[in-house]
C-alpha cells in the first residue's frame, strides 16, 4: 500500500511538472508572436517628449526639413511646414544589454554656423559624445558624424542612436539585399542596409550606411535604431590556456574600448526629392542571385587524397586529365593546408614534409595556376607554432600563393595552436602573439567559429534557464525554430509537432530558417573594433558532414543538398560550407579505396554537378572567401547621391569594380545613356557593370513599370 501511494504521488508530481512544462511553452508560444527579440524592450517610454517650447532650443534649416536639439541632448526633425517627421532621436547605450543609459548626460548644443549643430555630452562610463548634424543647402540631405571618446577602459554591448519615426514604414532594404514593400515583419535586422519611411507626400531615406555598426527596425513601433557599436554585429569567442584541454570558451563579442580611444560613427538621412525608386547593391557581383563558398580544413588528407577530391581519381596528376571533383566541375575552394607536420610518423600531406618529394607542393601550384583556388594555412602546424614557424611560414604563402585567408586549428581545446585567431595571437605579451605577423604579410580574412559555439537563440535559451527566466527561454526556443508566418499562423500543438520535426531534420535545411529570420543579426562578415584589430572575421554554422553519401541514403542526402541550394537561391543568400574533404575517413568522408585506387564519392560528384549546371544558369555563384570579400569591402565604397531624375553611383575606391551589381523593381534603365547588362528575375531588373577607380556614373530611370504588378 504504501508503495502505491508512492507511485500515485509520483505520477502526481509527474503531471503537475508536465503541466507546468506545457504552460511555460503556451506562454512561451504566445509571446514569440508579439516580443521583439533583438531590440531593447524598453525603448518605449524612454526619454521625455521633445519640448518645442523649451528655451535654448537650437535650430537648424534646411529647404526641405528642420533640426531642432534641446539641452537633454534630444533631437527632433520636421519638414518645411513644420510637420514632425522624426519626434525623438537620442542617444541609447548598454554596456551588458542589462543596464540601460537613454539620452546623453550633460547634454550641450551649439549652433556651430549655418549648416552645423554640436551636441557635447557625456555617454556610457563618462565616454565624451559628439553629434554632429551637418546639412546641404543643394540637397535634402543630413549628415550625422557620432565622435565617441573614452575616459576610461569601458566595456560596451551596445550604442545606438535611437529615431521616433512620424512617417510609415514604405520600404525595407533587407540584410540579403532583397526589398519588402508590404506585409512587413515586426522586427528587422537589416546590417547595414536601409529603410524607406513615406506617407505619399513625404518621405524619408536612410540606405548603405557602412560607417556603423547596423541599422534595427522594430516596424510596430516605428522605431529605428543606428547602431553605433553593437556586440551581435561582431561574435567572437576566446579560448583561454587549458592544460587539461577542456575546451571552455569565453564569449568577446562586447567591446573593451581602452582609455583615450576614439571611434567615429556616420551616416546621411535623406528627405525628399528622390527617385522613383532606390537601386540596391546586390550581395554578388554580374547578377548572380545565391553564393557558395567552400572552405576545406587541412586535417588529415594524403596527396592521394587530394588528387581523388580535386581530379576525381588519386591516378589522375595533372588537372587537364580531371574526371570529376573540385576542379573537373571548375568549382573553387578556400583550400587551408599545414606548412610542415612535425609529428612522427606523418599524419598528413604538408608543405614541408620531405624536402626530397615535392609532389604536395607540386599539387598546390599547380591548381594555384588555375585561379580557381584561395590557398592558406590551417596554421602551420598540427601542434603549437612560434613566431619563428609563424614568420617562415606566413612569409613563404604569401609569396607562392599571393594568401590573403586563414583558418584556424586545433585551439577549440585550450592548450594548442596558440598562435590562432581564437586564442594568444592578439596577446603582445605571449610568445605566440601573430597579428603582426599577419599584418606584415597581407593576411587579413580570418575564420571565426562564433557562430558554431555561440549559436545565438540555443546560448540565448541556455542562459536564460541558468537565470530561472523559463518564459524568456520558452520564447526563445519558439523563435528558433519557428518562422515569422508559422508563429504568427500556426496553432500551439502544430508549433510543438513542427519544431520536433525540425530537430531531426538536416542542419541545412534548418539554417535556411535562420537567413529567413529577418530580425536575427548575421552579418556575413564583420570586424570587430577591440579585439582582433583591423582584421575581417567570417563565419561557418556547422561542419558539413557527408556520412549519408556512403549508405542507402545517399540519393535522399542527394535531393537535399539540392532543396538548399534552391533555397539559397531563392533567398538570396551566402553559404559557407566547413568541410574536412580530404581528410581520408572510410565512411565519413568523401573518399574510398578500390581496386587499389581512391575514388571520389560518386554522389558528392553529383552534387558537385548539379552546382555547376546551377552557375551556369547564372544563378548560384561558387567562389572562394579571397573573392566574396574583396567585393564586399569594395561595395563599402560605393556612394549613391539621388536626384528627382536619376542617381549618381561613385566608386571611391582606388581600384575598379567589375561587374558591380544593382537591383530594380522598374523596367527600364540608362546608364550613362546606355542599357546595362541584365536579367530579370523575381519581378525586378538586376543590372551590372563595371566602372573604374574614382568615377562617377548616372542612372536614370527610363520606363517607371514596376516589374511585381
Amino acid at each position: 500500500m504504501k508503495l502505491k501511494h508512492l507511485f500515485i504521488a509520483f505520477v502526481f508530481a509527474l503531471g503537475v511538472i508536465f503541466s507546468i512544462i506545457i504552460c511555460i511553452a503556451f506562454l512561451g508560444f504566445l509571446d514569440a508572436r508579439t516580443v521583439n527579440t533583438w531590440t531593447p524592450v524598453t525603448i518605449i517610454p524612454g526619454p521625455k517628449e521633445f519640448n518645442h517650447n523649451m528655451e535654448g532650443i537650437i535650430a537648424l534649416h534646411n529647404p526641405a526639413f528642420s533640426v531642432l536639439a534641446d539641452y537633454d541632448g534630444l533631437i527632433s526633425i520636421s519638414d518645411h511646414n513644420g510637420k514632425s517627421i522624426i519626434s525623438r532621436l537620442f542617444y541609447y547605450a548598454s554596456p551588458d544589454m542589462l543596464d540601460e543609459i537613454y539620452g546623453l548626460e550633460n547634454a550641450v548644443p551649439a549652433l556651430i554656423n549655418d549648416s552645423t549643430i554640436l551636441i557635447n555630452g557625456s555617454g556610457i562610463n563618462g565616454a565624451d559624445v559628439s553629434v554632429w548634424l551637418t546639412t546641404c543647402q543643394i540637397s535634402p540631405k543630413l549628415d550625422i558624424k557620432v565622435q565617441t571618446t573614452y575616459s576610461a577602459d569601458t566595456e560596451v554591448a551596445r550604442e545606438a542612436l535611437i529615431g521616433q519615426f512620424e512617417l510609415p514604414v514604405s520600404e525595407v532594404f533587407k540584410k540579403n539585399r532583397t526589398l519588402d514593400k508590404n506585409a512587413f515583419k515586426s522586427e528587422y535586422w537589416l546590417d547595414r542596409q536601409g529603410v524607406k519611411f513615406s506617407d505619399g507626400e513625404r518621405q524619408v531615406l536612410i540606405y548603405h550606411t557602412p560607417g556603423i555598426s547596423s541599422l534595427q527596425l522594430d516596424h510596430q513601433k516605428n522605431i529605428l535604431l543606428i547602431n553605433l557599436e553593437y556586440a551581435n554585429d561582431h561574435p567572437y569567442i576566446f579560448f583561454p590556456f587549458q592544460d587539461d584541454n577542456g575546451g571552455n570558451w569565453i564569449d568577446q563579442s562586447n567591446s573593451i574600448f581602452l582609455k583615450d580611444f576614439v571611434r567615429t560613427d556616420s551616416l546621411s538621412i535623406w528627405f525628399g526629392d528622390l527617385p522613383v525608386e532606390i537601386p540596391r547593391l546586390m550581395m554578388l557581383p554580374e547578377g548572380y542571385l545565391a553564393g557558395y563558398v567552400f572552405t576545406e580544413h587541412a586535417d588529415g588528407g594524403t596527396i592521394d587524397a587530394h588528387r581523388a577530391v580535386y581530379f576525381g581519381c588519386d591516378t589522375i596528376k595533372c588537372e587537364e586529365n580531371a574526371i570529376g571533383g573540385f576542379w573537373g566541375n571548375k568549382i573553387p575552394v578556400t583550400k587551408s593546408v599545414f606548412y610542415v607536420d612535425k609529428e612522427n610518423p606523418v599524419s598528413c600531406s604538408a608543405i614541408h614534409n620531405n624536402l626530397r618529394d615535392c609532389s604536395f607542393l607540386e599539387f598546390l601550384l599547380q591548381l594555384h595556376s588555375t585561379g580557381f583556388y584561395d590557398i592558406c594555412l590551417h596554421t602551420p602546424e598540427n601542434m603549437n607554432s612560434d613566431r619563428i614557424m609563424m614568420n617562415e611560414a606566413s612569409a613563404f604563402m604569401r609569396e607562392k600563393f599571393a594568401s590573403t585567408t586563414w583558418i584556424d586549428h586545433g585551439m577549440l581545446g585550450g592548450r594548442n595552436n596558440r598562435e590562432c585567431f581564437h586564442a594568444d595571437a592578439f596577446d603582445s605579451n605571449s610568445e605566440f602573439f601573430a597579428a603582426d605577423i599577419w599584418e606584415k604579410y597581407g593576411v587579413k580574412y580570418f575564420w571565426n567559429t562564433a557562430y558554431e559555439f555561440k549559436e545565438p537563440f540555443t546560448s540565448f535559451i541556455r542562459k536564460e534557464l541558468k537565470q530561472f527566466h523559463l518564459l524568456k527561454a520558452s520564447q526563445a526556443y519558439w523563435a528558433k525554430f519557428l518562422t515569422f508566418t508559422e508563429i504568427d499562423n500556426v496553432s500551439f500543438l502544430q508549433a510543438l509537432l513542427i519544431t520536433i520535426k525540425k530537430l531531426f531534420r538536416g542542419k541545412n535545411l534548418n539554417l535556411i530558417e535562420y537567413f529567413r529570420n529577418e530580425a536575427l543579426p548575421m552579418p556575413l562578415f564583420w570586424k570587430h573594433p577591440s579585439r582582433t584589430h583591423s582584421f575581417i572575421s567570417w563565419g561557418t554554422h556547422f561542419v558539413n558532414n557527408y556520412r549519408d553519401l556512403w549508405t542507402d541514403k545517399a540519393e535522399d542526402r542527394v535531393r537535399e543538398e539540392k532543396v538548399f541550394l534552391e533555397n539559397l537561391i531563392r533567398n538570396r543568400t551566402v553559404f559557407i560550407n566547413h568541410g574536412y574533404y580530404v581528410r581520408g575517413i572510410s565512411g565519413l568522408d568523401l573518399t574510398s579505396h578500390k581496386d587499389g585506387e581512391i575514388n571520389l564519392n560518386q554522389y558528392f560528384d553529383k552534387i558537385l554537378k548539379y552546382m555547376s549546371q546551377r552557375r551556369d544558369d547564372g544563378d548560384l555563384l561558387i567562389l572562394t572567401i579571397k573573392d566574396l570579400l574583396d567585393y564586399q569591402l569594395l561595395q563599402e565604397n560605393i556612394i549613391m547621391n539621388y536626384t528627382k531624375e536619376g542617381i549618381i553611383i561613385t566608386n571611391n575606391n582606388d581600384k575598379p569594380v567589375k561587374n558591380l551589381s544593382l537591383g530594380m523593381r522598374h523596367a527600364g534603365i540608362l546608364l550613362n545613356g546606355s542599357e546595362p547588362k541584365s536579367r530579370i528575375h523575381d519581378g525586378e531588373r538586376i543590372f551590372w557593370f563595371d566602372i573604374q577607380a574614382n568615377e562617377s556614373v548616372f542612372l536614370k530611370i527610363i520606363q517607371e513599370i514596376d516589374l511585381t504588378l
